[in-house]
This record gives C-alpha cells, sequence and structure tokens, in this order.
C-alpha cells in the first residue's frame, strides 16, 4: 500500500485494510501524546475539559483500531508485529510532533495550539475518509463513518474556542 500525504488530498494506492488500520493506529497514537501534552500546558478549565474529552476519544479510536487490527491479522492469519508501513511512513498528519521544540512553542499560544489541533483532525478526517472510499466490509464501512463524525465534532469544538 502506498499513501500521498504530499498534497492538500490524501491519495491511498493499492489499498490494503489491515495496513490502512495501523497506519490510523499510529494517527491516534500521535493524537493522544499531542492532545495530552496540550492538556499539560492549558490553564483555562474550559479548554483542559474539553482536550480531556479530546484524549478519551482518541484512546477510544486506539482500541477501536487495535482491536480491528487483531481481527484482520487473525483473519489472514498475519502476526502484528515488527516494522509496518504505519511505523515507517511519514503520515505527514502529526509530522511536526518530531520537533519537540517547536511542540513546545506552539503549545505556549493557546490559539496556535488548538489550530495545530484542528490541522490534525483535518488531516484524521481526510484518510480515514479514504479508508471508508476503499473498504468493502460493511462493519468497517459503519466504524469508519462513526469515527469521521466523531473527527468533525472535535474539528466544531476546536473551532469554537478560535471564536471566541
Amino acid at each position: 500500500m502506498k499513501v500521498d500525504f504530499s498534497g492538500a488530498e490524501i491519495r491511498i494506492f493499492d489499498f490494503d485494510e489491515l495496513e490502512a488500520y495501523r497506519i490510523a493506529r499510529k494517527i491516534e497514537e500521535d493524537g493522544i501524546y499531542y492532545y495530552s501534552r496540550m492538556k499539560e500546558e492549558m490553564l483555562k478549565p474550559e479548554i483542559r475539559n474539553v482536550i480531556e474529552m479530546l484524549l478519551k476519544d482518541e484512546r477510544n479510536h486506539l482500541d477501536l483500531f487495535e482491536r480491528r487490527i487483531e481481527e484482520l491479522a487473525a483473519k489472514h492469519d498475519v502476526v502484528d508485529e515488527g516494522e509496518t508501513l504505519a511505523d515507517i511512513v511519514d503520515s505527514k498528519v502529526m509530522d511536526v510532533l518530531s520537533d519537540s521544540e517547536r511542540v513546545a512553542d506552539i503549545l505556549c499560544n493557546p490559539q496556535e495550539a488548538i489550530r495545530l489541533g484542528m490541522s490534525v483532525e483535518k488531516r484524521s478526517i481526510a484518510f480515514y475518509g479514504q479508508i471508508l472510499q476503499s473498504t468493502q466490509d460493511k462493519t468497517g464501512k459503519a466504524t469508519i463513518e462513526e469515527l469521521i463524525e466523531q473527527e468533525k465534532e472535535h474539528l466544531r469544538k476546536l473551532e469554537g474556542f478560535l471564536r471566541r
């Protein structure tokens, strides 16, 4: 499977459902990392409460992807260990996280931190939309549709803070 994150649109070639879920798992792990850091830096209780809700949802998404990976790995008699495309892909969804100084700078400015969170949610929605288009399994489609709606709700909550 090849994932092109280079433009405004995310494109997937030679779709592999198991690999797509592994990448989605990595995206959620990165989101948990970022929102955990963000929660530590935010002083306003209302923002901290929303971040806590986002963290809870991201952890639930991670659990969902972990279960789906286990199901697909068992179905295809594959062991989920070692380096995979998800481990080595430069996802661009959370590429800023590789620079801890930049993250610290962004987190010092609540509006920039929220903007980055919004960017992450938008990229996640785009990637999950590509998974949705390529997934044939009805249960998988329903799960991804629900996940996309949750990510859109995250985006709306973050946008609400910028409008205040």
